[in-house]
């Protein structure tokens, strides 16, 4: 069995849509975009297998606290309003896996509480 791999991610909908948003390092804007397009379908397959609905879009910090993400066209106006505070504020799920098996699974991260100042 290989190793098991973690990613926190925020599940949501917006505009009657599911995303799956996930933070990366900030070297995952600099690797080459072949193996950026193979780390979306491994965790778009990933998602799928554990039952995740929805589309993956990755997420970076970039130089000068600009955003980068991977997304379609149309969803460029929603992640350009976002930064990576609201995405971080927003992580609701754990998905768990082996690298090429399909045996994933997404846990419920744990909701946190926040005391009246």
């Amino acid at each position: 069995m290989g190793s098991l791999a973690t990613f926190k991610l925020a599940h949501i909908r917006e505009q009657g849509v599911d995303l799956i948003i996930v933070p990366m390092g900030r070297a995952f804007g600099s690797v080459a975009v072949s193996d950026q397009q193979a780390v979306v379908a491994e965790l778009q397959a990933q998602s799928m297998a554990a039952k995740l609905a929805g589309t993956v879009v990755p997420v970076w910090d970039c130089d000068g606290g600009e955003m980068g993400f991977i997304a379609s066209q149309n969803w460029h106006p929603f992640f350009l309003s976002i930064n990576l505070r609201w995405v971080l504020a927003h992580l609701n799920r754990e998905l768990h896996f082996s690298p090429g098996d399909r045996l994933a699974v997404a846990i419920d991260l744990p909701k946190r509480l926040c005391r009246a100042g």
